[in-house]
């Protein structure tokens, strides 16, 4: 009964240091991953930052296009203006 009794011990005893570099090893991971995690979190943080920039940047760029659209049109009427004048002076001289 004694000699089983060690023995059960030993099992128990190589077991529990099984569990014990197993423990280890899910720590390490749960670190790594961890870390994974914030690297990660800190890449979309940047991303999000340039995505703003941009949006921001694509605003700007719009709002510029549309005045530049506005004084071609403007230029635009100004030449038919002076085209038609041209024309008129070209036929009643």
């Amino acid at each position: 009964m004694r000699c089983s009794f060690s023995f059960l011990l030993h099992i128990y005893q190589e077991e529990f240091k099984q569990l014990e570099v197993l423990a280890f090893e899910m720590e390490t991971t749960i670190a790594s991953l961890e870390e994974e995690l914030a690297a990660e979190r800190g890449e979309k943080e940047e991303a999000l930052c340039r995505n703003d920039g941009l949006g921001s940047e694509i605003t700007d760029l719009t709002e510029k296009l549309e005045h530049s659209n506005t004084q071609l049109e403007h230029l635009q009427n100004d030449v038919t203006e002076l085209v038609r004048l041209f024309m008129k002076l070209m036929i009643d001289p």
